[in-house]
């Protein structure tokens, strides 16, 4: 970084030594005169005090000597903090003070360090001028102006809702206080739209929040380093965790009120490549949900209540976690629970607290596994045990021993579908035969998303894929299609429904156990009659148009065409490679969301990006934009021209600021040609850099690629 003379020492020294010999021709003392030092800032000290001298008269010397301007500190905007990274600027004590058109003006000590002066200028993608001031001077200067920048940020993304002008600060408030707002908002947001998970990860050299919704992932907003730092911070901080390790995972819990609402979180972290995942599981204390409420259809809801009516013997419910299992256990619970019956459940851990039921907690640290509470709740005289999970041959035994025994014992397992629990409990070592005695059957669970009653739409002409194929095969029209809306944050589907597939352990099943024909063919010719499919039963929610084919697609694959094309025998041959629409519109991959109007220059720019290896998704409006936003989890920088015909560019920014900056995503703004009166407007509304029209196509792949860069 510090060029180096022939004699070995600090380049820095001669120019220093030449600018003190023209303005204190009568000081003595010179560079070469002082003790070493390590580097120009202590060296630039020494100086200072050797010729008792003040920092801005040294700073003075260089400027004069060199042909320099000297810089006015208290004058730097912080808005042109945005164009270089603060790392940057500290490595180089070099602090951008304003920028004029295609022109950055930065401070530095040592106008002659051409490596900073090549960074500087690859970061920013503008021509830097260079200004003289005192190095400490500039060192504070950047603490001051990048946090003010970062509070900023931090202050948008804390108060999307409200509409704030460019000149509302909170200019007392600390990167810890904001991210402890910001936190709070998260939550608020997650708890709106009815979240199960909040994930806060590394993401582009930054962080991006994302909320699990209708189990599917949706982003709420990308973060700067440092906010994202110190959100994980305060989230492990409140929750129990030490804030201050961040090698090794971690659990906590947390728990908190809104509007009424007791709250739990479970918060993990995991250490990964560029910073620390933390997941947060929340869930409402209180909660309880009917098996009416669950809206099984009334099949498989009947088939479920002649299950539980029995006093004794298994019922398992599979399913992959987030089917909606516990659930589905804690609401039979609730149709069990009367004074006179004994329930004890086993746990890990206990998710709802269910008045009259006593429920066990595992703790493997102390030594109380599944396997071992299971033993001692049988001295306890239960007539209805609760498994959380049968997950290993000893429980699975013991579990089976309570039902010979007079027990009616719940429990889950991770099959695919309900036959598939006959395999699982023969590998934890049930013999079949045990499994005939002792199981009355098995549920099989998923979950869908409903499609959005605001905004679903009879298919008429513009079917998707799906849609179309569904109704090829089974010849008969899908109910609705999904759009997006507001209300649905442009998903098309507002809550979800189960399908189960339930099968009631009868003559023929038991007989074919007995007789040790354990193989999923004969299995499945003993059950042939038991209920419907978990395919069949979501084929009938297409047909009554409250959930899709994409969605029972995404859900369960491949395996719900090929029980389609069985059951209306068409050949599985046919069905062509078909992705659903999720997969499609991830597999582009978008980099960049560009918002353009007009279709000319649309295709202008689609070129000019498309040559350096960018992909691009294009949207005509504010409103489109905010749709593909949420639809999208790849975009990393939002381009949009507000040069449009009969808009006001202060009115446009607003909306930008208020429709947009929820992403957390750097804004590149195109301006209609001199005009300089937007351009000085931009400071506070979180844009990151802009360009002037016309501009040339190498013009705008190099701001582009230095946004992308910072």
């Amino acid at each position: 970084m510090n060029e180096m003379t022939d004699e070995g020492s600090p380049e820095y020294l001669r120019w220093l030594h030449e600018a003190i010999k023209a303005a204190f021709p009568d000081k003595a003392t010179t560079p070469e005169s002082l003790p070493p030092c390590d580097n120009f800032q202590d060296v630039w000290r020494q100086l200072t005090n050797a010729l008792q001298i003040s920092d801005d008269a040294l700073a003075d010397a260089v400027a004069n000597n060199y042909g320099f301007e000297t810089a006015d500190l208290a004058a730097a905007k912080p808005f042109a903090c945005r164009l270089v990274p603060e790392a940057t600027a500290r490595k180089y004590l070099a602090l951008p003070l304003s920028e004029h058109g295609n022109q950055l003006v930065v401070a530095v000590s040592n106008p002659f360090d051409k490596e900073a002066l090549e960074q500087i200028q690859a970061v920013s993608a503008r021509t830097v001028i260079l200004q003289i001031a005192p190095p400490e001077a500039i060192d504070n200067t950047i603490t001051a102006n990048y946090s003010r920048a970062l509070r900023q940020q931090t202050e948008r993304l804390v108060n999307l809702d409200e509409e704030r002008g460019p000149s509302d600060e909170a200019a007392n408030s600390s990167h810890e206080s904001a991210a402890t707002r910001l936190g709070l908002r998260l939550l608020r947001i997650a708890i709106e739209r009815r979240a199960s998970d909040i994930h806060v990860q590394p993401f582009a050299g930054g962080g991006v929040i994302r909320c699990r919704v209708d189990g599917v992932l949706q982003r709420i907003a990308t973060l700067p380093t440092a906010v994202f730092h110190s959100l994980v911070r305060q989230f492990k901080a409140v929750s129990g965790m030490d804030p201050s390790s961040d090698r090794t995972p971690q659990d906590g819990q947390l728990a908190t009120t809104y509007q009424g609402r007791e709250i739990e979180l479970r918060i993990s972290t995991l250490p990964c490549r560029g910073g620390e995942r933390l997941v947060m599981r929340l869930h409402e204390l209180g909660e309880t949900t009917t098996l009416e409420q669950l809206e099984f259809p009334p099949s498989e809801l009947a088939a479920m209540l002649r299950l539980i009516q029995q006093t004794a013997g298994i019922f398992l419910i599979t399913g992959p976690t987030g089917s909606g299992k516990t659930t589905t256990l804690y609401a039979l619970l609730e149709r069990l629970n009367h004074t006179g019956v004994n329930i004890i459940t086993i746990e890990n851990p206990v998710e709802q607290e269910i008045t009259g039921i006593s429920q066990v907690e595992v703790n493997e640290t102390a030594g109380l596994t599944f396997a071992s509470a299971l033993r001692s709740i049988l001295r306890q005289d239960p007539d209805i045990v609760l498994v959380g999970e049968i997950r290993d041959a000893e429980t699975a035994d013991i579990a089976v021993q309570a039902a010979l025994t007079g027990h009616l014992v719940l429990s889950t397992l991770h099959t695919n579908d309900a036959l598939t629990a006959v395999p699982r409990l023969l590998d934890l070592d049930v013999p079949s035969a045990l499994i005939a005695d002792s199981v009355i059957g098995v549920s099989a669970q998923r979950l869908l998303r409903r499609a959005c009653p605001e905004c679903k739409q009879p298919p008429g002409d513009t079917a998707d894929p799906a849609s179309q194929l569904f109704t090829e095969v089974t010849g008969i029209p899908v109910g609705a299609i999904t759009i997006g809306c507001e209300k649905c944050d442009f998903t098309g589907y507002s809550g979800r429904l189960p399908i189960a597939e339930i099968i009631e352990i009868g003559d023929s099943l038991r007989e074919a156990l007995v007789a040790g024909h354990n193989d999923l063919a004969s299995l499945r010719e003993a059950t042939r009659n038991h209920g419907r499919t978990l395919s069949a039963v979501a084929a009938d929610w297409i047909i009554s148009g409250v959930t899709t084919a994409d969605e029972a697609s995404r859900v369960l694959g491949g395996r719900f065409w090929r029980a389609l094309c069985e059951v209306h025998d068409h050949p599985v041959t046919t069905l062509p490679p078909l992705a659903t629409a999720m997969q499609e519109r991830n597999a582009a991959h978008p980099d960049i969301l560009l918002v353009e109007p007009n279709d000319t220059q649309e295709n202008a720019l689609r070129q000019i990006l498309d040559s350096i290896g960018l992909d691009i998704v294009t949207a005509s409006g504010i409103d489109a934009a905010l749709e593909i936003l949420h639809r999208e989890s790849t975009i990393r920088l939002l381009l949009l021209d507000i040069d449009i015909p009969g808009t006001e560019p202060k009115a446009l920014l607003r909306q930008l600021r208020t429709s947009l900056t929820w992403a957390g995503l750097p804004f590149v703004l195109l301006l209609r040609e001199n005009d300089t009166a937007t351009g000085e407007l931009l400071d506070g509304y979180g844009v990151s850099d802009y360009l002037y029209k016309p501009f040339t196509p190498e013009h705008l792949q190099e701001r582009i690629k230095a946004v992308l860069a910072r």
